[in-house]
């Protein structure tokens, strides 16, 4: 939210400046007129364009948290700021598949970066081809833990939709690196009695 937030501040704040530019260019080419009716027309034409894109798409969309993620298995404790954190996922599929798979990927690699991947990409194995290995990346173990909460009912039904491609059983497969040093797992706190 805080992402889309800065992007619209940005994008409204440079359209004003250029904007302001653009028209008192032109105000001074021509006469101040001449600025003001073709600011007008490009409302009307600004008006036009937007009515053919509608936001009603956007609501068809399951947004809840899905909390279909298994969490991470982690043998030792971590600490939460530790990262930066990459996430690799391998997957396998046929020859016949393959476009449909990428095309799905490329669905899934926008819903990772949404969801807060720093960097996403899909490769493929050059010794076995059919085999691909998805990886994303988080500023920290935190973070990628706040991935698990995010993760919506759409982002399941398109997980669902890859697993189903995968020609072999347990597919994806997947793996969490860490980054950094380690560095000790302070104790839970208890609540001290005020007596």
């Amino acid at each position: 939210r805080a992402r889309a937030l800065s992007l619209y501040i940005i994008v409204v704040s440079g359209s004003i400046a250029s904007g302001a530019l653009a028209w008192g260019v032109l105000a001074q080419a021509t006469s101040i007129p001449v600025a003001l009716l073709v600011a007008a027309c490009g409302a009307l034409l600004a008006l036009a364009a937007v009515r053919r894109i509608r936001l009603g798409a956007a609501e068809a969309l399951d947004v809840t948290p899905s909390a279909h993620w298994p969490q991470p298995i982690v043998v030792n404790g971590l600490h939460r700021d530790r990262g930066p954190v990459l996430v690799t996922l391998e997957y396998a599929v046929t020859a016949e598949t393959r476009e449909h798979f990428l095309r799905l990927m490329a669905q899934l690699g926008s819903s990772r970066r949404r969801d807060g991947a720093l960097s996403w990409g899909v490769f493929e194995d050059t010794a076995a081809p059919g085999t691909y290995i998805e990886t994303f990346t988080t500023g920290s173990w935190l973070e990628h833990l706040r991935q698990h909460e995010r993760v919506n009912h759409d982002d399941r039904r398109l997980q669902e939709q890859i697993a189903a491609l995968q020609r072999e059983p347990g597919l994806p497969r997947i793996r969490h690196f860490v980054g950094g040093p380690p560095r000790p797992v302070p104790p839970p706190t208890r609540a001290t009695d005020a007596h």
